[in-house]
């Protein structure tokens, strides 16, 4: 699993060889700022986001999860 750029500005894209079927992305403090679920998601857009450290769940879809962190950056 391959998350880029990190830090990044805005689009955040990612490389796996399982399909990611779920992203939930929350802030230091816990809080989800984005959910999106879909057939074969392969990036997102953080651009309206604060700056700060992001905690990404990432669910395939053979159903096992992963959590990586990234930052963003203005």
């Amino acid at each position: 699993m391959v998350i880029y750029p990190n830090p990044c500005k805005d689009i955040v894209y990612f490389k796996s060889e399982n399909p990611i079927v779920g992203i939930t992305i929350s802030d230091i403090n816990g809080r989800i700022v984005l959910t999106k679920r879909d057939k074969n998601i392969e990036s997102v857009n953080l651009g309206e986001y604060p700056s700060g450290m992001y905690y990404i769940e990432i669910l395939y879809k053979n159903s096992k999860v992963n959590i990586q962190k990234i930052y963003k950056i203005k």
